[in-house]
């Protein structure tokens, strides 16, 4: 069996998308609670042989594979994959597995359905899974199956009784199998719980809100909680007194405790996708019974002896207002549900489903009420990551705190183009994109979840006053008007003048190009007066101009210089162009590029143009070609002493061919060097 092959506990992929797994036992759970835990233990998958069934190609348009009938024990299964799922042609396969289990409650479908994507972990849509059953008078419950074999509930979306299926969807590909839970009448009487309690493992905060999301984080809370738990709880303690010192402070002057920003980040971090597809579920879920909704969250209790997320709605759709609870012990006598409710800190709460009515009770005011599957849920920062740094007290601070490990303030360096690179270390919010000004001209570079960064920049002959600017995913607004934007966060270099003394011969013409769109390639091409050119296959001109690097995957910049050194050509025009290489599926980008004349002297001029390139094309980049991929910037002529007229002529192009005089490489040589193969 391949388990260690497929989705392995919590799984990062290049977006940072993370998906949550769960797995230990009733017998006190993560750590022991002091509750009387349930005497089962959590269920455990022994895996057997895989046996593939059907393949197919799917691409980025979406497509559905079926099983058929084929005499197999998946027979009838159906996945369906929406456009954007996956980001290129991918062969998926459907597979079975022959292992075993024995489940708590219940009776096992025996048989664990493979969905295997090869090297594709996970996906940008949810992935729809269509399965038939016969027995109609159970509730089928589909679950993950760990690398360690431990289930985790999926999120079932529907149950159609008349057709004799039910559906459930996952972010990612993995191992699955289902169990049949008993209706709430056949259910065993029983007083049973995970272990957890709201006291020793939940926020000690009240779900307040913050700046960033200030109709509330219960979600974040909730789920944090919950993966503290089972992961953490066992080696680092009961999470509920930990983390309460104050670290800081928001924009508004409140004060911020350590258990303050983890209910920010984690909030953050779950709800940017779960938000929007969260609402579809519920929509779906309308066509599940509420005796199946509580024998699911009675079964999934028993199975994986966890506790429950449990997502609170309200039926008439035009309120808006939503909950996140944890469910953690149960009473199928009574029909309660134990849970931790983040804006009742320390306190154990109680859902009541009516047996002889076949309904929940409202709860504060929520009627309707559905278990999330913590299988299928997303993050875009891990949890683990949100610990580590309340582990280092977020630096003392809510805000932002970067640190520059490759360069000093007041540093003199000789080189123009630099590498700046450090940490970051967030606070209230994950910092994922930094943005470093020199002057006006900004330098852009995504930042990982470990924040570390590395980012190349153009300085100018002499001081150089650095501002770093660093961004992150949010909400801002409410109601209706709430919305997600990468926006500002404030960092500790705000009111720091970081400077760099750039000691080198000043420029006649500096040339940058910067874009912004990631994972994308625009080229800057510069013709000098005798024909001669710089681009990434040949940087430097006889006459000292020098293209200094080639960006290929975004933003820039790329840079051109002729010194006052090099042979400057007056009263000749330099021609400036952009290609627009590949934008490698990611579509339009926008460019800016800024002409500087005459660095550090009383002449100095800055000229900005900035438009938009649509269309790529690796097979178009000679210097003379032309086409929706290319764009003509200016036309530069220098005068050698200043006079009345312009300094600078900045004309568009005029049609005429450039005469190129350096033999231009082979189509498919050039090709090799840009991707270098």
């Amino acid at each position: 069996m391949r388990l260690s092959n497929k989705v392995v506990g919590w799984i990062v992929s290049g977006l940072a998308v993370v998906v949550l797994a769960f797995g230990l036992g009733c017998d006190g759970g993560g750590g022991g609670g002091s509750s009387t835990p349930n005497a089962n233990q959590p269920v455990s998958f022994t895996p057997g042989n895989d046996v593939t069934v059907t393949s197919k190609v799917i691409g980025q348009t979406g497509g559905t594979i079926e099983t058929g009938s084929s005499g197999t024990p998946i027979d009838g299964v159906q996945v369906q994959f929406p456009a954007g799922a996956l980001q290129a042609d991918t062969n998926v396969s459907l597979e079975y597995n022959t292992g075993t289990l024995t489940p708590n409650e219940g009776t096992y479908a025996g048989v664990a359905f493979v969905l295997n994507t090869g090297a594709v972990t996970q996906f940008e849509q949810p992935v729809t899974i269509t399965v038939p059953f016969s027995d109609t008078t159970k509730v089928p419950v589909p679950y993950y199956i760990d690398s360690t074999g431990k289930l985790h509930p999926m999120q079932l979306i529907k149950i159609d009784r008349a057709a004799k299926t039910f559906t459930f969807q996952t972010f990612h590909a993995s191992f699955f199998t289902w169990i049949f839970g008993f209706t709430v009448d056949a259910l065993g009487i029983g007083d049973e719980s995970t272990g957890y309690l709201p006291g020793e493992d939940g926020f000690q905060v009240i779900n307040n809100g913050s700046v960033y999301n200030r109709e509330g984080e219960c979600l974040g809370m909730t789920s944090f909680s919950l993966w503290y738990f089972m992961e953490k709880k066992s080696t680092k303690g009961n999470f509920y007194p930990k983390y309460m010192n104050i670290v800081g402070t928001d924009s508004l002057g409140n004060s911020l405790r350590g258990q303050d920003i983890i209910a920010t980040r984690a909030f953050i971090s779950i709800s940017q996708q779960w938000n929007s597809y969260y609402s579809n579920i519920v929509d779906d879920q309308l066509a599940l019974s509420q005796e199946d909704r509580y024998a699911s969250i009675i079964n999934i209790l028993q199975n994986t002896c966890n506790p429950v997320l449990i997502y609170l709605y309200h039926t008439d759709r035009s309120n808006r207002g939503a909950h996140s609870v944890l469910a953690y012990a149960f009473n199928n006598l009574s029909g309660w549900l134990s849970i931790y409710d983040p804006n009742l800190p320390g306190q154990e709460e109680t859902i009541v489903y009516d047996k002889s009515a076949k309904t929940f009770n409202a709860y504060s005011g929520y009627d309707g009420i559905v278990y999330s599957g913590d299988g299928s849920l997303h993050l875009t920062e891990s949890y683990q990551n949100i610990l580590d740094d309340a582990d280092a007290n977020f630096q003392g601070s809510g805000n932002a705190t970067i640190n520059v490990t490759s360069h000093t303030n007041g540093q003199q360096v000789t080189e123009r183009n630099i590498t700046l690179s450090g940490n970051i270390q967030s606070g209230e919010v994950l910092v994922t994109n930094l943005k470093v000004f020199v002057g006006s001209t900004p330098f852009s570079v995504s930042v990982g979840e470990d924040g570390a960064f590395s980012l190349t920049v153009s300085l100018e002959s002499g001081i150089n006053h650095l501002q770093f600017v660093t961004q992150g995913y949010y909400y801002i607004g409410e109601g209706e008007n709430r919305r997600l934007i990468l926006g500002p966060v404030s960092n500790n270099m705000d009111t720091v003048d970081f400077t760099i003394n750039l000691d080198l011969p000043t420029a006649a013409i500096l040339i940058t190009l910067t874009w912004d769109t990631n994972d994308t390639d625009v080229d800057l091409y510069v013709i000098d007066p005798t024909g001669d050119y710089s681009c990434y296959y040949h940087m430097i001109t006889a006459d000292g101009g020098e293209l200094d690097h080639d960006v290929i995957t975004g933003y820039g910049p790329e840079h051109w210089t002729l010194m006052t050194t090099d042979t400057v050509r007056y009263d000749q025009p330099y021609k400036v162009r952009l290609h627009y290489y590949s934008d490698h599926g990611n579509g339009p980008t926008n460019y800016t590029v800024s002409i500087k004349l005459y660095e550090g002297t009383s002449r100095e001029q800055e000229y900005w143009y900035r438009g938009n390139l649509a269309v790529s094309n690796p097979y178009n980049d000679a210097p003379n070609d032309s086409g929706a991929d290319w764009v003509d910037i200016a036309n530069i002529t220098l005068a050698q002493v200043q006079t009345a007229s312009c300094v600078l002529k900045a004309i568009q192009a005029s049609n005429s061919d450039i005469e190129v005089t350096i033999p231009v490489l082979p189509k498919r040589q050039r090709i090799r060097i840009k991707n270098g193969f």
